[in-house]
């Protein structure tokens, strides 16, 4: 049980893996060739893909990990296509020996062999998720969950405050996260649960407003992100039970051993009994 656990924590720390290896790809992409470039376009439907794996991660029942398995083979196929694509393509390119082409080809290089490398990693989440799955179960709490949810929601709040408050664009539909986040983290384990549907829920009634007030990209992203993981978290109150699986007990019954009684069997219980009777105690 406790492996599975382990193997649970590797799943979402790989996550973050992958999405600083894609960031770097978007960085190294633009000084690769055109074709390149429009091949690693496709990879911008991962950062979604990774997403859903990370929320699927926390909600404490096996389907959500069904769901995260699909996404991963998803997410390798998609990188699969764009390294064998752009490979194609630099090797072409490369053939016909245009000096544009020498020039951005390390370039090129370097981002299909981060490509390559997110496709192990995708490859390599989708088994461990297999395993997940075929485990009896992990007790996993909702309320955790909710901790860890706005945990991370938290650096969104004081990113899209601190933006916001620096072009002179602040307004009070953000400011809420900088008080919630905090509140939710603490009182998360807590048998609050009405109140913790209360600012859940205005936290998201707040985003959803703050999304239209704000024109900022950067922000509206970021917005999203907390609306997302808020979400997540509300759901998380109504799981009727906290527990993944219960491992079920396959425990046989013991044989019944029945004793055979012989001569030589019976000689030794009438000599026991002798020396019990002449030491004066009794045998219940």
């Amino acid at each position: 049980m406790s492996n599975t656990t382990t193997i649970q924590n590797n799943v979402r720390l790989r996550v973050f893996i992958i999405l600083v290896i894609s960031i770097v790809i978007r960085a190294t992409r633009t000084l690769a060739t055109d074709s390149v470039q429009k091949a690693t376009n496709i990879l911008e439907v991962n950062y979604l893909l990774y997403g859903a794996i990370l929320i699927c991660s926390l909600m404490p029942f096996k389907a959500a990990w069904g769901a995260a398995g699909v996404a991963a083979i998803i997410a390798a196929i998609l990188g699969g296509s764009v390294t064998i694509l752009g490979t194609i393509a630099t090797y072409r390119c490369l053939s016909s020996l245009h000096s544009g082409c020498i020039q951005t080809a390390p370039w090129s290089i370097i981002t299909l062999s981060l490509s390559g490398i997110l496709v192990a990693l995708d490859l390599y989440q989708s088994w461990n998720i297999y395993q997940i799955l075929r485990a009896p179960g992990v007790p996993q709490s909702a309320l955790q969950r909710i901790r860890i949810l706005f945990a991370w929601a938290l650096p969104f709040g004081w990113l899209v405050n601190a933006i916001l408050i620096y072009k002179s664009k602040w307004t009070i539909a953000v400011g809420l996260h900088i008080v919630a986040d905090p509140t939710l983290i603490v009182m998360a384990t807590t048998k609050e649960t009405a109140l913790l549907i209360l600012i859940i829920t205005t936290t998201v009634v707040s985003d959803f407003a703050a999304f239209f007030l704000v024109n900022v990209n950067i922000v509206r992203t970021a917005i999203l992100a907390q609306i997302a993981l808020s979400v997540a978290a509300g759901a998380m109150l109504f799981m009727p039970n906290p527990y993944v699986h219960k491992e079920e007990n396959n425990k046989e019954s013991e044989p019944i051993i029945e004793a055979v009684v012989t001569p030589a069997n019976l000689e030794n219980q009438k000599l026991r009994a002798r020396q019990t009777k002449s030491s004066g105690r009794i045998n219940f």
